[in-house]
């Protein structure tokens, strides 16, 4: 699930995400996904689990405890998720220069006038060279719920 509040009071953080799963050429935005990508990552792992623990899952599932079988497995793959941010991809291309300086000038400009604020630029100073994490929302935003 992917929730919260408009990116920079522009879009939602479903349609960011979108834009940066499958880039725009329009927009100069290369594809840097982190969905696709994390199931190629962890494709093979998380088989496996779930292979290794079949009769346990299924003893939780008969005896009705469905939904705390599909808890851990959401929690997991959240996990998930969070280390292909952490690890950058892999092979997400890297940040343009611009997108680099930009955020250095920034950060250079509000150390030179404190009444620079905006929590958003302030985050995005911040995370230096971090890619798809200018404020943080859209990582923050990535959740699940178990619905019956």
């Amino acid at each position: 699930v992917l929730g919260g509040a408009n990116h920079e009071g522009n879009i939602g953080a479903v349609e960011l995400a979108s834009i940066h799963e499958f880039g725009s050429q329009k927009r100069g935005i290369p594809q840097r996904s982190f969905l696709r990508q994390t199931m190629t990552n962890r494709k093979e792992e998380f088989t496996s689990f779930i292979e290794s623990n079949k009769q346990k899952i299924m003893a939780e599932i008969a005896s009705g405890n469905g939904a705390v079988v599909m808890e851990k497995i959401g929690t997991q793959w959240v996990r998930y998720v969070m280390e292909t941010f952490d690890a950058q991809g892999p092979s997400w291309a890297p940040l343009a220069d611009s997108t680099i300086r930009n955020r250095k000038n920034f950060s250079i400009a509000q150390k030179k006038n404190p009444k620079l604020r905006g929590d958003a630029l302030m985050k995005k100073a911040r995370q230096g060279t971090k890619i798809l994490q200018d404020t943080g929302e859209m990582k923050k935003s990535i959740s699940f719920e178990v619905v019956s």
